[in-house]
């Protein structure tokens, strides 16, 4: 097998500090089949309810990550990274977008996915 992980660094930042870091923020196109085996969310200042969606032209596959505490990020792990989830196959050509809910205006996103990519990732 000759496979890779890959991380996306993904920081979603409130334009206009009014709160509207939200529903399917920043898309990213996939330009190859990948493997999602770990995400991790935080926010930039601590946020009471904050939590992340990520998703796979606009289904979700990751929901509500806890990310309201900057010192404790949100996190999902797949048994490739020592959790519990199963990995999930993300096809060529889809777009990932991430719904932040309940965020104070001002408040900044770091999001990093982890994906596998190469032959057969299963």
């Amino acid at each position: 097998m000759n496979r890779r992980l890959v991380t996306l660094s993904i920081t979603l930042v409130d334009p206009d500090n009014a709160g509207a870091v939200g529903d399917n923020e920043c898309y990213i196109p996939v330009p190859f089949n990948c493997t999602l085996v770990h995400v991790t969310g935080s926010v930039g200042t601590d946020d009471a309810g904050a939590d992340l969606d990520v998703l796979d032209d606009g289904v979700e596959i990751i929901t509500a990550l806890d990310i309201a505490d900057k010192e404790a990020p949100g996190e999902w792990a797949s048994v490739h990274t020592g959790g519990s989830n199963a990995p999930i196959e993300i096809a060529a050509g889809s777009e990932i977008s991430f719904d932040v809910n309940d965020i104070e205006a001002a408040v900044v996103v770091y999001v990093v996915l982890w994906v596998l990519v190469g032959e057969v990732t299963g």
